[in-house]
């Protein structure tokens, strides 16, 4: 794929710039920089090869050439309140499952806050970056990797869960390009949304593990258990605890893990 075919495939799709290399360190790290230098909404970084991919939390993120998609999409929400644009990031992993059910016919779940499970296996992860000046947003770097074929690893730091891939679950082999188009297609038609009652509605519904019992860990305190309830109107996870009080577990950098033994 080489940036002209790229941008033939992707003609319909509302981007006003485009950056393509077949190796790259970090698609998240290009992005920046290029939104640092001006780059439009709507620009894409993508590569065919990441080395050096970054996840949630500080985690490495590994991604095989021909085997995953990794990208980043630039978008600078001038026309959002500022307190929705922590949202991109399960806005993002919510596109990933409604373009999967849709053109695809898979049916995954979001473990919250915004990775991707097929199967209960982690099959896709979104890492938003936002840069500031002072108290305006110049913009917001939404990074997403998404494991099309079959890899060894994907995030180097989350031993929590197995992974799997897109072929594996669908049982065929799926063009990742289209998958990139379907991707993309859906974002620009779901991005509107961000902070509604109806995104918060899809959010919840794709949500893993609810009502189910879970593990949290918090960067700092003492770890507890309890069943998932769903999420209120900021995105905070609403827990019932064993004495039947509801706790509320703002996103930040908690683990959040299934509790087998419940």
């Amino acid at each position: 794929m080489d940036e002209a075919e790229l941008r033939r495939l992707l003609q319909n799709i509302p981007l006003r710039g485009i950056r393509y290399r077949e190796t790259m360190t970090s698609t998240n790290d290009e992005a920046l920089e290029w939104l640092e230098q001006g780059a439009p909404d709507a620009s894409l970084v993508l590569t065919n090869n990441q080395t050096k991919g970054r996840g949630r939390m500080e985690r490495q993120w590994v991604s095989a050439p021909e085997a995953s998609l990794t990208f980043s999409l630039i978008v600078q929400p001038k026309t959002i309140m500022k307190a929705l644009i922590p949202f991109y990031a399960p806005l993002s992993g919510l596109v990933i499952c409604k373009a999967l059910e849709q053109h695809v016919g898979l049916s995954p779940q979001m473990k919250w806050p915004n990775d991707v499970l097929l199967q209960g296996k982690k099959t896709a992860g979104v890492l938003t970056e936002a840069v500031w000046n002072e108290s305006d947003c110049k913009g917001v770097v939404i990074g997403i990797g998404l494991n099309v074929a079959p890899v060894s690893l994907s995030d180097g730091g989350d031993f929590s869960l197995p992974v799997t891939s897109v072929n594996e679950v669908a049982g065929r082999e799926l063009d990742r390009w289209h998958l990139l188009f379907w991707i993309l297609d859906t974002f620009f038609r779901e991005r509107a949304e961000i902070g509604s009652e109806t995104f918060f509605g899809e959010w919840e519904h794709h949500l893993a593990y609810r009502g189910e019992k879970v593990s949290i860990i918090p960067p700092a305190g003492i770890p507890f258990t309890g069943k998932m309830l769903g999420i209120n109107q900021n995105g905070d996870l609403r827990v019932e605890l064993d004495d039947g009080t509801t706790k509320e577990i703002a996103a930040g950098d908690v683990h959040l893990r299934y509790d087998s033994g419940g």
